[in-house]
């Protein structure tokens, strides 16, 4: 019998509540570069920006949820909360659920009604204009590809950077700066 794929993980970490790897630093000046030192100078380039758009660029945030619309609510909340400019933001989902589950945009809207209640003049749904959300009965769900390939769809040509996440992501403060 073959052994699962993560075999090594429980040696090297019996308990799982560690990484395997602590010693391990994760420096995006170091990461991305090629063993051989001869091609040391071959790294991904920066990301590529006019001078003028960088204090507006904004972020397309793309996520799908299956049955799942509560934590859909709170990701969206999270990265709109978190963000230090989240009129930058636009968020895109593919909400799969079944009639009477919670959905995510409505959901979004009750948490970010009392989030957002001092912080902003939109009161009904505050950034509502810069979310889309596709939603479709879980039904009829096909896998999570075909998702995905519909919240692809809903990026523009006007969306500097592109972000896919899973619908139970919390970001962190000021996280679309550090993107970017």
């Amino acid at each position: 019998m073959s052994q699962p794929a993560n075999h090594l993980l429980g040696k090297l970490n019996p308990n799982h509540t560690t990484h395997p790897f602590p010693d391990v630093v994760l420096n995006p000046e170091v990461q991305h570069v090629p063993l051989d030192p001869a091609k040391s100078t071959l790294r991904p380039p920066p990301p590529q920006l006019a001078a003028d758009s960088a204090p507006r660029a904004t972020i397309r945030v793309s996520a799908t949820s299956f049955r799942d619309g509560r934590r859909c609510a709170f990701t969206v909340l999270s990265a709109l909360r978190r963000a230090r400019h989240p009129d930058r933001l636009r968020i895109s989902v593919v909400d799969q659920a079944l009639d009477g589950e919670d959905r995510c945009l409505a959901t979004y809207c009750e948490l970010a009604r009392a989030e957002f209640a001092a912080a902003t003049s939109q009161s009904e749904c505050p950034y509502r204009d810069q979310i889309v959300v596709d939603e479709q009965d879980a039904r009829k769900a096909r896998g999570p590809v075909i998702p995905r390939h519909y919240a692809q769809m809903l990026v523009r040509d006007d969306d500097e950077f592109c972000l896919g996440v899973d619908v139970h992501s919390v970001f962190t403060t000021d996280w679309d700066v550090y993107l970017i």
